[in-house]
């Protein structure tokens, strides 16, 4: 299983992602082989976290919050994927909706995992109130986000797995293919595959038990007041604090600070919402940036409000000012984070 779990992970995953150079691990630095180590130990070599491999701190900061909120302890961890894969199906994200509805079979929930793929209610109560409280996570005034159906001590790691999936479903939907499992659509051909894949995993993520708290990285910064219901559990708290800082870094490095202004501004009115059909509102926003920084304006802004529009053409368009790979994963990066933030100070109710 170790063999093939390689072959999986390091040789055919990192075919899914786009835009970006082909991803060579044998010849990663210190700081990417140590995070590699720790993913293949306490999770798995994912391409939803390997895409920042471009920006070693970046990544690092992004894996600190996804490993203390999706794997560390065994406790909760089906709820962890029902949250996940609840984000995930309301950001049209289906390789995360996919891989986490699977993770359900993983862990022997299966009629859980069928419940979850096919939109059908929750057999446990509490777990379909948490699952509704997730689907209005964009939706600011729901009543559901005053009262949430979990304790406070709950809340740092049902909050915590919401906010990272309002980020990471943002940068998959740019950077991946629509999902690993090679079919369209959510027919009985494919429900069985996603079960099928989720119990190929089931020995791996059985033998797992990954202590809370093990950062690769220092902390830096504070805690950004929008996270502040992470609070209550320490090692929570600890991976957002390293995620914001990294991502706030990414940001400073390859995001003008007149595009930043653009999109923070932007972000400052959202609520939620999908934008209109077209791109007029895109172009209206980016419009006072000086000509040469629109396309750079213009990608982070659907990245950050609807990354599924992005394409090839806009990416080249970016590349004719900042060709780098890590200018880019950067400039998306920067932008999710920006709007998993604000999705995240409507959640701070407890």
């Amino acid at each position: 299983m170790r063999l093939i779990d390689r072959i999986l992970f390091e040789k055919v995953a990192p075919l899914q992602i786009r835009y970006l150079a082909r991803q060579d691990f044998s010849r990663a630095g210190t700081l990417v082989r140590a995070l590699l180590g720790q993913m293949d130990a306490d999770f798995v070599i994912g391409p939803p976290l390997t895409l920042h491999m471009v920006n070693p701190e970046l990544m690092a900061g992004v894996w600190s919050g996804a490993r203390e909120c999706v794997a560390a302890g065994r406790e909760g961890r089906p709820l962890r994927e029902v949250v996940s894969a609840v984000i995930s199906r309301m950001n049209a994200c289906p390789y995360c909706y996919d891989i986490h509805t699977s993770m359900l079979h993983s862990f022997g929930e299966s009629d859980l995992a069928r419940a979850v793929w096919r939109g059908e209610s929750l057999p446990d109560p509490k777990m379909e109130a948490i699952a509704q409280w997730a689907a209005a996570t964009l939706s600011p005034d729901a009543g559901i986000l005053a009262a949430p159906p979990f304790t406070r001590a709950e809340a740092p790691a049902i909050i915590g797995i919401a906010v990272g999936f309002h980020y990471l479903n943002r940068v998959v939907n740019v950077f991946l293919d629509a999902s690993p499992v090679p079919l369209k659509g959510q027919g009985p051909l494919k429900e069985k595959l996603i079960a099928l894949s989720g119990k190929i995993l089931r020995p791996r993520l059985a033998a797992q038990n990954p202590q809370p708290g093990q950062f690769l990285i220092p902390p830096a910064g504070r805690l950004p007041p929008e996270f502040s219901w992470a609070r209550g559990d320490a090692n929570i708290a600890g991976g957002f604090q390293r995620f914001a800082a990294t991502a706030e870094a990414a940001g400073e490095e390859s995001v003008d600070p007149a595009v930043r202004d653009v999109i923070l501004r932007y972000l400052a009115q959202w609520r939620g919402e999908a934008p209109g059909l077209g791109r007029a509102w895109l172009e209206a926003a980016v419009e006072p940036l000086d000509a040469s920084l629109q396309p750079a304006g213009r990608l982070a802004l659907l990245a950050a409000i609807a990354p599924y529009q992005v394409d090839a053409e806009l990416v080249a368009a970016f590349r004719r000012r900042q060709p780098g790979d890590r200018d880019l994963v950067n400039t998306v990066a920067w932008a999710c984070y920006s709007t998993a933030r604000r999705i995240s100070s409507w959640l701070n109710a407890l």
